[in-house]
């Protein structure tokens, strides 16, 4: 299925942005990447979505993202930006990412940043 496809079955699909009581963290190598007790939790449902927190900017060891090169317009919510997360030798390409303008209604997303799930080695 591609990318314009995809995003309009989201589009068909409620959206949920909700504050989780948990304690999340990410870890990439042995560095913990993100630490909260207070993360944006966002729930769009469809094909290939899965549930995704979201980090403010103070949570995040910022000193372990590099700004990525890519950047693109996701259809709901807007500019996104990217970043690779080094861990000492490693390296995991774009897989930070923050909406950096998002719609009125999911405007609590701004720059906040969230992790790829598969490329992160725990949760």
């Amino acid at each position: 299925m591609d990318d314009q496809n995809e995003n309009s079955l989201m589009l068909s699909h409620p959206i949920k942005l909700e504050p989780s009581r948990r304690w999340v963290r990410v870890k990439y190598g042995e560095q913990f990447i993100a630490d909260s007790k207070q993360p944006l939790l966002l729930l769009a449902y469809g094909p290939g979505r899965l549930p995704t927190y979201f980090f403010s900017p103070n949570e995040v060891r910022s000193g372990l993202l590099q700004v990525s090169e890519k950047d693109d317009i996701d259809e709901v919510f807007g500019p996104t930006a990217y970043w690779h997360v080094q861990a000492g030798e490693r390296l995991a390409r774009n897989a930070a990412w923050a909406y950096t303008q998002p719609p009125d209604e999911y405007s609590a997303l701004k720059d906040r940043i969230s992790f790829h799930w598969p490329k992160m080695d725990a949760w």
